[in-house]
C-alpha cells in the first residue's frame, strides 16, 4: 500500500469506492481500516439510515405506501434488513420531522462533560443547549465535515449553511481567511467553529525531508504562523460571531493548546478571554479525549505534559448573565 494512502482515504466513499479510486484491492482497504480503527460498520449505518429515509420520502411523493415489501424492491434490499432500519427511523424520528432521527436524552440519562467521541459531545451540545433547531445553522470551517459522521449511537445532523476557506465540496460556500461573513448583525442562531491550532510555518523543512514521521502532522491539519497570527485568528472569529449572532445565540467552539517552539500556547484558556471581553457568556464546557497522540521525534527531551485534549466551549450571547468574571474591577 502506498505511504500517502491515509491522505487519500475518504470516509464518504464505500471501501469498494476507495480501492477502485487508490487503485489498491478492497482487502488492503479493510486492513487499513483495521489498523486505522475506522469503522465500515458505522458508514454504512449511515449511508443506509439516510437512504432509506430519502426513499420513503420519494416513496409517498409518488404515491406509493412506503411498505416494507415497496421498498425492498426498490432498494433491492431483503425485507429482514428494511425492517431493521425502518424500525430504527419510526423510533427515533417526531410525529411531523422531516429530518433524519433524532436521539434525544434518555430517561436517566446524564450527560457528561467529557467523552472519547466527539460525536458525542456535539449531539449533547445539541440535546442541551440547541433543542429548538436540533442542529446548528451555520459551520463556518466545515473543512471535510467530520463533525457529521453520523453511527448506531450519535447523530449530528449536518448544518444549514456550510463554509470554509478552502472548500472541499460544491455546497460549500468560500469565505476570505479573518474575512467580514455575509450575514447582518444579530442574524444567526448558532454557529460551530474549529479553527487550525498547529503553530508552524506553510512550508516547513518537514515537509521538504519527505519524512512522513516528521510531517504527518503537517499534512494532516492546516497551520497559523507566527503564533501571533493564530491569536490575531482566533479574535477575529469569536468577535465576528458575536457580531452575527442573535440574542441568546450559541457559539461552540473546539480549541486545543499547543507546543510551538519549546513555548506552551494555552489557546483555549485564551479563547475564554476574549470571549468574556466580548460578552459572551461561557455555558458550558466539554472535553474531548484522546486515547492515543502523535509524538515528535525529533523531541528528545520532554519539558511539558504531552496534551491528550480538545476543549468544548459553548457560549451563549445574552445580556443576563449568571456569572460576571470581572465585575469586581467595575
Amino acid at each position: 500500500m502506498k505511504k500517502d494512502l491515509p491522505f487519500l482515504y475518504d470516509k464518504h466513499k464505500t471501501i469498494k469506492e476507495n480501492a477502485f479510486d487508490i487503485g489498491v484491492n478492497e482487502k488492503t482497504i479493510r486492513n487499513f481500516m483495521t489498523k486505522n480503527e475506522i469503522s465500515g460498520v458505522e458508514n454504512n449505518f449511515n449511508q443506509r439510515i439516510s437512504l432509506l429515509f430519502q426513499t420513503q420520502k420519494q416513496l409517498v411523493k409518488q404515491g406509493i405506501k412506503p411498505t416494507i415489501k415497496n421498498l425492498s424492491n426498490e432498494l433491492q434490499w431483503s425485507k429482514n434488513t428494511i425492517a431493521k432500519y425502518k424500525k430504527i427511523i419510526e423510533k427515533n424520528s417526531k410525529e411531523g420531522n422531516n429530518s433524519l432521527p433524532y436521539f434525544g436524552i434518555k430517561r436517566n440519562q446524564i450527560i457528561k462533560n467529557y467523552s472519547f467521541n466527539q460525536s458525542e459531545i456535539l449531539q449533547n451540545i445539541i440535546l442541551l443547549h440547541l433543542k429548538e433547531e436540533k442542529r446548528f445553522f451555520l459551520d463556518c470551517t466545515y473543512s471535510f465535515g467530520n463533525f457529521y459522521e453520523q453511527s448506531k449511537h450519535f447523530y449530528v445532523p449536518q448544518p444549514v449553511i456550510k463554509m470554509d476557506v478552502n472548500p472541499q465540496f460544491s455546497d460549500v460556500l468560500k469565505i476570505d481567511p479573518c474575512g467580514r461573513l455575509p450575514f447582518a448583525d444579530n442574524s444567526i442562531s448558532s454557529i460551530v467553529i474549529d479553527l487550525p491550532f498547529l503553530i508552524s510555518p506553510k512550508d516547513p523543512p518537514a515537509l521538504k525531508w519527505n519524512n512522513e514521521k516528521y510531517s504527518i502532522m503537517q499534512k494532516r491539519f492546516f497551520s497559523l504562523y507566527p503564533k501571533e497570527e493564530l491569536f490575531r485568528t482566533y479574535f477575529f472569529y469569536i468577535n465576528e460571531a458575536y457580531r452575527i449572532l442573535c440574542d441568546n445565540g450559541i457559539l461552540v467552539m473546539k480549541v486545543q493548546g499547543v507546543v510551538t517552539g519549546g513555548v506552551q500556547i494555552f489557546t483555549p484558556e485564551y479563547c475564554f478571554m476574549v470571549a468574556q471581553q466580548c460578552n459572551f457568556y461561557c455555558l458550558d464546557q466539554f472535553f474531548l479525549i484522546l486515547k492515543n497522540r502523535i509524538h515528535s521525534p525529533k523531541i528528545s527531551e520532554q519539558h511539558h505534559a504531552r496534551k491528550y485534549t480538545s476543549t468544548f466551549y459553548v457560549f451563549k450571547k445574552t445580556k443576563k448573565k449568571k456569572v460576571d468574571y470581572f465585575k469586581w474591577n467595575k
